[in-house]
């Protein structure tokens, strides 16, 4: 796995974001989001429906920590 350049980290310190290309298999990345939105904790949750995306609260968190896919997807040393 290719790191990070001093260019990247400076961005990321300034933005507080960074866009890094191909780091991730595009199935990977399919797979992730559909893991999210099968693991949401408000169960009213319809992915056509922005309108349920938030809860009353604010926020809509997935559990999906315990997930096989999600501890490869975190822990891959690659």
């Amino acid at each position: 796995m290719a790191h990070l350049s001093s260019e990247d980290k400076a961005f990321f310190k300034e933005n507080g974001y960074l866009v890094v290309r191909g780091v991730i298999d595009p199935e990977d990345v399919q797979t992730a989001i559909d893991l999210i939105w099968d693991n949401l904790t408000n169960e009213n949750v319809d992915r056509d429906d922005p309108s349920t995306w938030l809860d009353q609260k604010g926020g809509n968190v997935p559990n999906v920590g315990g997930d096989d896919f999600a501890k490869r997807l975190v822990n891959d040393t690659t």
